[in-house]
Formats: C-alpha cells, sequence, structure tokens
C-alpha cells in the first residue's frame, strides 16, 4: 500500500479529525497570548502545510501513511523491521512542500523490549508521483532517555517524542520569513546519498542503461526504487498500489 491516487472521502469519514484540525488552523488565527511558542509555532507549521494540499488531501494522506507502515509490519516487510519489535506511531504533523507533491514526517519508535533505554525518531517520506503518493523511510534519530527523563525504564510518552521532532526533525521547514523552505526538501530528496544526476552510469545496477536528462525525473526514478525495495524478497516485486494484495 505504497502508492494511492487520492480520491472524494465519505462525508462522515473522518469527523472528528477534521473538526480537529479546523479548530487548531483557527486557533493560528486567534493565537491568545497564553499560547507558548512551541504550541504556536507547531499550529503554523500545521496551517502552513494544509494551505498547500487541503485538509481532505492531509487526512487521506495520514491515514494512506498509517495503512503502508501496518501492511509492511504485517508482512514483515525488510523495512520495517524495528517496528515490528518496537511499538510504533506516526506523528501527527506532515511538512507538505510549496508545491504540494513531497512531504516529511517521522514515525515515533518507543518500547522496553530487550531493555531498551533509548527510543527513536525515524525520518519518514512521501512523493507525489504521476497523481500517486509514495512512500519509504529515512535516517533514524536515535534519542537515549537519560537526555529527557529521570526514569530511563519508561519510554518516552507521544508528546515528549512529538516536541523532540518539532525541534529536531522539522525546525527546518520554514523559513525565517515563515514561508515554505524548498531548499529543505532538496536537501532529503534530492541529496548525494540518492546518487549523482551527472554519474548516472555509477547506478547503472539499477538504472540498467537508462538515462534521464532531467533532475526531477532522475530523482523521481531513485525514489520509486527505494518505495519497490520495500518489497524485496516477496512474489510480487514490484511497487504495490493501494489496490495491489500480495499473493
Amino acid at each position: 500500500m505504497d502508492g494511492y491516487s487520492l480520491t472524494k472521502r465519505k462525508e462522515n469519514q473522518d469527523m472528528l479529525n477534521l473538526d480537529k484540525i479546523k479548530f487548531w488552523s483557527s486557533l493560528v488565527l486567534f493565537a491568545s497570548c497564553q499560547t507558548n511558542e512551541i504550541q504556536k509555532n507547531e499550529k503554523l507549521l500545521l496551517i502552513k502545510s494544509i494551505s498547500k494540499i487541503g485538509v481532505n488531501a492531509y487526512l487521506d494522506i495520514q491515514k494512506n501513511i498509517e495503512d503502508s507502515l501496518n501492511n509492511w509490519v504485517k508482512n514483515k516487510t525488510p523495512n520495517s523491521e524495528t517496528e515490528t519489535i518496537y511499538s510504533y506511531k506516526v506523528d501527527s504533523l506532515l511538512c507538505i512542500n510549496s508545491f504540494g507533491n513531497r512531504l516529511i514526517t517521522c514515525i515515533h519508535i518507543f518500547g522496553n523490549q530487550h531493555n531498551s533505554r533509548s527510543d527513536d525518531l525515524i525520518y519518514f517520506y512521501g512523493e507525489n508521483i504521476d497523481a500517486n503518493w509514495y512512500f519509504f523511510k529515512g535516517p533514524c534519530l536515535v534519542l537515549p532517555r537519560n537526555l529527557y527523563s529521570k526514569d530511563t525504564r519508561l519510554p518516552l510518552s507521544y508528546q515528549q517524542l512529538h516536541q523532540i521532532a518539532l525541534k529536531e526533525i522539522y525546525s527546518g521547514y520554514l523559513k525565517s520569513d515563515g514561508e515554505i523552505n524548498e531548499d529543505w526538501f532538496t536537501s532529503y530528496f534530492e541529496g548525494v546519498s540518492w546518487g549523482l544526476f551527472e554519474d548516472q552510469a555509477s547506478e547503472d545496477s539499477w538504472l540498467k542503461g537508462r538515462r534521464f536528462t532531467s533532475k526531477r525525473e532522475f530523482y523521481e526514478a531513485c525514489h520509486l526504487e527505494k518505495v519497490r525495495s520495500n518489497w524485496y524478497g516477496f512474489k510480487k516485486d514490484s511497487v504495490v498500489s493501494s489496490s495491489d494484495k500480495l499473493k
């Protein structure tokens, strides 16, 4: 369930979540002097993100991220080893880029399996390619509990991890003038770790002779290859869409 086409939601679907987001959005405009800076910042990030794709699409994407992650875990795919061992939850904030076709969020990893004394935040990316959203994971931020809590036996709470994500992961989303920082997205989606557009021959292990004259198309191909790797080892070794079922 890595890719899907956005469809019209039923009128009664996720109404509670919809009302919650509308409420948060209204608070951005009427924030009281009692609201702290972290809360103000979170609301600004949320309203900026929603403004690029709309509330319904935002909720659709959230649901499909959760479905994709749960599907990976259910099938024990190679990229979900951590989530099959520890408890996990998708962060509530999606950072959407200026063009509405890329997103960055994170997965909370917590639990006390194997006497763990740390929790994690895993970068999680999405990209809309040819009207379908595809999802793939990024690097992991390890969080020793002793830096945030006296009792290292207890996992950090969702709110603690969310606050850390706001500071450590999402801080680059907006520029100082409040506009979306597209360079921040470029650094994650087109960095050298994906390969070099100028040296495509070095990527022939998967390009297999293909060559791209457009950077956008080259990196989209890189990302789709990453999505395919989510399902390596399965009979259906391809990009899996929301209508696909493993056989």
